[in-house]
């Protein structure tokens, strides 16, 4: 998991795959004090959180995602991203963002006992 969250940084990442990663809060990222993640050209998929499958902004933090995929991605709350006081605005342009889900502890408690 990346966190940017040191007063106004920038953190590109370009053509990459995120796959399989576990959090608690934001999947993959977390954003905030005033800091920005552009993603370019990547992949997210079968990614998990508890809060935000993907990406957590917050305390002015933001994120844009261009011409990505972002799929198969799980929470029990917000498959995709959490936004909380935010001043900027987040951004998503040209990216397929299909079958991600919120599932439910009960859900969770089921696949952990199969393993």
């Amino acid at each position: 998991m990346l966190f940017a969250g040191y007063q106004r940084t920038t953190t590109i990442i370009r053509n990459s795959i995120f796959t399989n990663n576990t959090s608690l809060q934001g999947g993959v990222f977390t954003v905030e004090s005033e800091s920005v993640i552009r993603v370019y050209g990547s992949t997210f998929t079968s990614n998990f959180a508890v809060i935000s499958g993907i990406i957590q902004a917050s305390n002015n933090g933001y994120f844009e995602f261009y011409n990505s995929t972002i799929y198969n991605n799980y929470a029990v709350s917000s498959s995709v991203s959490q936004i909380f006081d935010a001043a900027s605005t987040s951004q998503v342009q040209n990216c397929s963002i299909y079958s991600n889900e919120v599932v439910s502890s009960t859900d969770l408690n089921i696949e952990i006992s199969r393993t």
